[in-house]
């Protein structure tokens, strides 16, 4: 189990990484986010040092929509209001200078531990399997980031039901999902590529213009003649 430590000041980072190993954290030290959301996936806390409250507004929205684990967020002091707005764009929990880091270390250690105890989203339908974390059409077998995967699962668990992009980042990142369409926007995008035989004309997730987004499965006819067709 790991932490991964989002920061530029590599001083710190070392600092920071001798804590959590004291509390059997693993702290894994990057400076800008991954190109590959893979390499996101197993990590079950983020500790997010972004300066100002902007900075970290501006840093959080884009983890997020990585990742759906724990954020510890480290920045300076700032408003109430500022700090609200970290909370409602999907930081776990926030602290301020000064650190401590001891304190630091047994705050990502409590946030790993929900990530541990989450149980994952049982699939809703056989298209999904939840070991391999993949879907299956008749294109055939796609591998899905968590995040992805989190989606359709979410879509499948509502058959022929239209879900509003607010009650997805609930149901994906686990927050109030009030004007973060763009994270919804962006993730539906991500899986259009990966599973749509032409990502501009989906056929399986659609949008409902103004309403929100529903997944259609193949028809049993299709799956057959899928099949059958030469190789």
């Amino acid at each position: 189990m790991h932490a991964l430590i989002l920061c530029e000041d590599t001083r710190f980072s070392e600092l920071l990484t001798v804590a959590l190993r004291q509390v059997g954290l693993r702290g894994v030290v990057r400076q800008s986010l991954p190109n590959d959301a893979h390499q996101l996936a197993d990590a079950a806390v983020f500790l997010l040092n972004a300066g100002d409250c902007r900075g970290a507004l501006a840093a959080l929205r884009n983890l997020r929509t990585f990742t759906s684990a724990p954020i510890l967020v480290l920045c300076s002091p700032a408003e109430e209001e500022d700090l609200l707005e970290l909370y409602q764009r999907g930081a776990t929990f926030v602290t301020t200078r000064p650190y401590d880091l001891r304190l630091l270390a047994a705050q990502a250690l409590a946030l790993s531990r929900i990530t541990a105890a989450m149980a994952a989203i049982p699939a809703p339908h056989p298209l999904l399997d939840p070991e391999t974390q993949s879907i299956t059409l008749p294109t055939g077998n796609t591998r899905l980031t968590t995040l992805e995967f989190r989606l359709l699962a979410a879509l499948l668990s509502r058959p022929g039901r239209v879900i509003p992009p607010e009650q997805l980042v609930e149901d994906v990142w686990g927050y109030s999902g009030d004007g973060d369409r763009s994270l919804v926007k962006a993730l539906v995008s991500r899986v259009r590529r990966k599973i749509e035989p032409a990502p501009q004309k989906p056929i399986y997730l659609v949008t409902e213009a103004g309403v929100g987004y529903r997944f259609l499965p193949p028809s049993a006819e299709e799956g057959a003649a899928e099949g059958s067709a030469p190789a």
